[in-house]
């Protein structure tokens, strides 16, 4: 019975769903929007408990000191800090009580986001081409067939693409870097969307019909 409940309600949601979909009449239609519209709030939900989760687990630590517990301290202060200037930033301008706390609030956001975010994030990107070169050479180094040189080769281009120096022989890489961006790359980044989504129908599918049962994990 503690699994029947559930799964009664996780076939029908979803048959009726994918019934207002192919059968847009009105009432299954403003019905298949009222389910997406719950799903969407669920999700945000548990994308705040997550945060709440994940904030929790590093307050955990910062109490006992385990681990490297600077690095939690780090996370909260940041943490508290952004949502605090966040909450801030949306007070109404209209209020001239809170108007000069608003508009701190608000740069103190976007200088964050724009001097700490984004750098750290082009770091991390700025890694990548260090991790993929290691990682071509180790590749080359345990497997030398076919594919690992051509790995080595379209990464070679890849990254030469991007460099400014005027060279007679770099000067054709920028045009092979976009050819292999827009044709190869694109065609593999959308047949692997493809394959997504029919895993996404696939596992849908399962649910409705009750083959899979992932509420009552």
């Amino acid at each position: 019975m503690k699994l029947r409940l559930p799964m009664a309600v996780a076939i029908s949601m979803g048959a009726l769903t994918l019934v207002a979909y192919f059968i847009p009449i009105g009432p299954l239609a403003g019905l298949r929007l009222l389910l997406l519209t719950w799903a969407g709030a669920l999700a945000a939900v548990a994308l705040l408990v997550g945060i709440a989760n994940l904030a929790l687990v590093h307050l955990r630590h910062l109490s006992t000191f385990r681990g490297p517990w600077v690095y939690s301290l780090a996370l909260l202060v940041a943490f508290v800090l952004m949502l605090g200037f966040g909450l801030l930033s949306l007070i109404p301008t209209g209020l001239q009580e809170f108007a000069d706390i608003a508009a701190f609030s608000h740069t103190a956001f976007h200088f964050a986001f724009v001097f700490i975010q984004i750098p750290v994030e082009a770091s991390l990107a700025a890694l990548l081409v260090v991790i993929m070169v290691v990682a071509g050479a180790r590749l080359l180094r345990a497997r030398r067939n076919w594919s690992a040189v051509a790995f080595i080769v379209v990464s070679l281009i890849l990254l030469l693409g991007f460099v400014t120096i005027n060279l007679p022989l770099l000067n054709a890489l920028p045009g092979l870097r976009s050819w292999i961006m827009q044709a190869p790359a694109a065609g593999a980044v959308r047949g692997l969307l493809l394959g997504i989504a029919l895993g996404t129908i696939t596992t849908g599918l399962r649910v409705i019909i009750g083959a899979d049962r992932p509420y009552g994990e």
